[in-house]
């Protein structure tokens, strides 16, 4: 009885009980993915995110009123559809390679949407399913891509933009700077800065393309596709000629103050005209309209044969059965056996001329930084000469433990006022963070920087990420110092400190003394 209902017209509980057990493991291939969601979008930073994810279901769910598919629908067994079977698979094994090899959450948060929507095009007319892009990108977009978009994308973007900035200025940058003399512009005019690097305009550009395609009824096709080219290539010149009349105004003709007035508007402009020219491509003869009448069918209503309904059901039982077992998260590097003290152990020996004073973390910091992966954490009071303050230093086999220190500082209350890198003479670098209140008076200093194993130092939060990837990785220290006022970065006292906390951090590293 059940066998005939499974191969029927109407959907019986044999179909639908394999239906639930498809995304029953489904879901839980990507359960370390929901679990995740469920924490970010629970964090206040992420409102804005979650205001527009709740705004897109809902305009979604009014276009949609009155079509809605019956549970009928979705409990006949899948349909042998290529292309939805494609993404879902290829999805799922890139979620594998992504958290065997990368960890970055964000980017199986994104496999696991385009793979559930690839998963339940098996059910949905193909017609509505190839509409649905656009709505399925927006959604995608409400993640929180921030840091990550910025460093996958703007990192190396920032960098050749610095680097054809300063190769058409040619000498009209000062001698030795080049590409180096344009980064260091970022935060004095915001010429290439992570912020600036032209990831923003890309991504609200994207943004902007997805809805009109959505709203006209385009989908995803060709000329969706054609019309993100040209606008994305256009932001790109667009960037590289706002970097290179900033750095010829603020560099070759030496006027800083004019650049940073220049920097909105040309920024502005440039968008501006990207985002015109992407929308008319967009348009134009033959964009598609959105037919309502199968917006949210199904399939068609005739059955097909048993033997297609079997082996289609059985084949991705089979493979989602497959993928589940070969799932293997990425195994964690140990700096050092001594990680025993839940992310508390101390393999530093201070040096003499630094006076230290234990400045215990509270207990649910030291737990978040152990569960993100820090095999070695130590704060303390410090007094080194004229200078005093606190600083932190993290230990760990994993870019997830370290982070941006100015989310830190704005937590206790202190605001960003500046923040710039500084090139040191033995190389290597470091960045330092002027911080005040709300009346915009500079009240601390900061340094921080990342120091790995093997020497490698900088203060490029993006180096550090890039630096976990494949083949090559290695355990790395974050070092933070705050200052009790404002300090010279540069200056003999501070200069002092930072060499004798490098040496504190390398003999660390060799289980000696500085």
């Amino acid at each position: 009885m059940a066998f005939r209902l499974f191969v029927g017209r109407r959907p019986g509980p044999t179909a639908a009980l394999a239906n639930l057990a498809i995304w029953g493991l489904w879901l839980w291939l990507f359960r370390s993915v929901l679990a995740h969601l469920g924490k970010i979008y629970a964090r206040q930073d992420m409102s804005v995110s979650l205001v527009a994810l709740i705004g897109i279901l809902g305009l979604l769910a009014w276009r949609a009123r009155g079509r809605r598919p019956s549970f009928a629908d979705w409990a006949r067994a899948p349909r042998p559809r290529p292309a939805p079977a494609l993404l879902a698979l290829g999805a799922a094994l890139a979620y594998l390679g992504v958290a065997r090899f990368l960890d970055i959450h964000i980017l199986e948060d994104a496999l696991f949407a385009l793979g559930s929507y690839g998963l339940a095009g098996l059910w949905v007319a193909p017609s509505a399913w190839r509409r649905g892009w656009p709505v399925l990108l927006l959604l995608v977009a409400t993640l929180p891509f921030g840091y990550h978009l910025d460093t996958f994308v703007g990192y190396p973007l920032r960098l050749w933009t610095a680097g054809a900035a300063a190769t058409i200025l040619g000498g009209r940058v000062p001698a030795g700077g080049g590409a180096e003399a344009i980064l260091l512009l970022e935060n004095q005019v915001a010429a290439v800065d992570l912020a600036c690097s032209g990831v923003k305009g890309l991504w609200t550009g994207s943004l902007l393309l997805l809805a009109a395609a959505w709203l006209s009824g385009a989908g995803l096709g060709w000329r969706l596709v054609l019309a993100a080219a040209v606008q994305n290539l256009l932001l790109i010149l667009a960037n590289l000629l706002r970097v290179t009349v900033l750095a010829e105004v603020g560099l070759g003709l030496g006027q800083p103050v004019v650049a940073g007035w220049l920097h909105l508007p040309l920024g502005v402009l440039g968008f501006a005209a990207a985002a015109l020219v992407g929308l008319r491509c967009l348009r134009g003869p033959g964009t598609a309209r959105a037919v309502d009448g199968d917006r949210w069918k199904t399939g068609p209503s005739e059955p097909y044969a048993m033997p297609d309904r079997l082996s289609v059901t059985a084949a991705i039982l089979l493979a989602l059965l497959l993928l589940n077992l070969a799932y293997r998260p990425r195994p964690p590097i140990l700096a050092r056996a001594a990680a025993s003290g839940g992310g508390t152990a101390s393999p530093w020996v201070w040096p003499a001329t630094l006076a230290v004073k234990a400045l215990p973390l509270k207990p649910s910091d030291a737990a978040w930084l152990a569960a993100d992966g820090a095999d070695a954490v130590e704060r303390v009071r410090f007094r080194h000469g004229e200078l005093r303050g606190s600083l932190i230093l993290v230990r760990a086999g994993t870019w997830r433990a370290h982070h941006a220190p100015e989310r830190c500082f704005e937590v206790y209350g202190l605001k960003q006022l500046d923040s710039s890198p500084v090139v040191l003479e033995g190389g290597g670098g470091l960045r330092q963070v002027t911080l005040g209140g709300a009346d915009g008076r500079p009240s601390h200093g900061a340094l921080y920087w990342f120091q790995s194993a093997s020497g490698r130092m900088t203060g490029d939060y993006a180096a550090r990420i890039w630096a976990d990837l494949p083949p090559h990785r290695e355990p790395w220290v974050l070092a933070s110092v705050l200052f009790d006022g404002p300090v010279d970065a540069e200056g003999p006292a501070t200069t002092d400190l930072v060499n004798a906390l490098r040496r504190a951090i390398d003999a660390g590293w060799k289980g000696s003394t500085p």
